[in-house]
């Protein structure tokens, strides 16, 4: 038996193949485009190669394989880049953001990509990334097919997320008019404006503070296609300067008419959060809600309960990293058939958010 997986995501686009033949267990791997690798495993039994055929299959499954066929993967061209520079580049050959956009402009299929992502542009914590964002409002015709922008792809030891400088998405929304999908991380100096966007599904915004003038600009844009909002709020510390009542601003359906999926998590008003979304009119249209990474309670866990009706209707509803007690996580998975709670923090005088520096 042989089966085919892709994987397809902003920075990425790879194919799994497995085949579960004569007691040997081989799988062909790589991104599309290239010949990849093969592995091949020997078993003892027909069960005991059965049983790693499944076990390899799920496991691909969890990290967001699809099935697909032999056709799709060998007729499918890598539409996904990364352009990143390197610690080594910036640290020791003193490389900045003006050498990652030679890069790009040297890559002779950047027409092709749909998908792009930037990691580190050089000294994130002191350099903002303006002059990329500039790059491709003046490129625009260049970048007509990129449906994902992800704009600082950078790890801990490249910026601590709180320290990294974003810059002005403007002219960004007006330039690239066939974005779907658009993923910024950090938040100093970020600013929207108002979006007048048809095309965007998906925003997400992954910080340690966001700053109030973005709810504000959300409250203003035109997004009427948007299906997901993701939203790292973090504390006041890092950069969140906002209110529960700034958060309001956006839980209205007359803004977002399409949005399905909202996630407004690493906050430190957790609690205020959950109440506001389940006596939001934007509940009713809502598909899945997350109040994960933050300092959610019992007091929120309550609030769930309180609005069990309201909260049967979803499909799903996550919380992971929270401060329930395990008696209020035991009570919410027993009455709520689509919730998942996963990695409870210990309860102590000072909550905090995951996501923070």
């Amino acid at each position: 038996m042989k089966k085919y997986y892709i994987f397809q995501d902003e920075k990425s686009q790879k194919f799994w193949i497995i085949e579960n033949d004569a007691l040997k267990i081989t799988t062909h791997y790589g991104r599309i485009g290239t010949n990849g690798q093969i592995k091949i495993k020997d078993l003892q039994t027909q069960e005991e190669a059965d049983k790693e055929f499944t076990k390899l299959i799920n496991q691909k499954v969890k990290k967001g394989y699809v099935e697909t066929n032999q056709e799709n993967i060998f007729n499918s061209k890598d539409e996904s880049k990364r352009y990143a520079l390197s610690c080594d580049e910036v640290w020791d050959d003193e490389k900045g953001i003006e050498d990652l956009i030679l890069k790009i402009k040297k890559d002779k299929k950047i027409e092709n990509y749909k998908h792009i992502t930037i990691g580190m542009w050089g000294e994130g914590y002191e350099d903002d990334c303006q002059p990329l964002l500039d790059y491709f409002v003046e490129n625009k015709d260049t970048f007509n097919n990129l449906e994902t922008l992800f704009i600082g792809d950078m790890d801990y030891e490249e910026c601590e997320v709180s320290w990294i400088e974003q810059g002005d998405y403007t002219e960004i929304f007006k330039s690239l008019t066939n974005l779907k999908k658009i993923k910024i991380k950090g938040a100093n100096n970020l600013k929207l404006s108002p979006i007048n966007h048809e095309k965007l599904e998906h925003l997400e915004i992954i910080c340690g503070g966001l700053p109030k003038t973005i709810f504000s600009e959300l409250s203003q844009s035109n997004l009427p296609n948007l299906k997901t909002l993701i939203l790292y709020m973090g504390i006041e510390d890092y950069g969140f300067d906002g209110s529960i009542e700034d958060i309001k601003l956006i839980l209205k359906k007359e803004l977002f008419p399409s949005l399905e999926n909202l996630e407004l998590i690493n906050s430190n008003l957790e609690d205020e959060i959950v109440e506001e979304v389940l006596n939001s009119n934007i509940l009713s249209q809502l598909e899945t809600v997350s109040f994960s990474y933050g300092t959610l309670t019992d007091k929120g866990g309550a609030t769930i309960l309180n609005n069990i009706d309201k909260c049967e209707n979803l499909k799903k509803i996550t919380i992971e990293y929270h401060y329930l007690s395990k008696e209020m996580e035991k009570e919410l998975k027993g009455k709520l058939s689509n919730i998942t709670i996963s990695n409870r923090e210990d309860e102590d005088e000072w909550k905090t958010p995951m996501l923070t520096e």
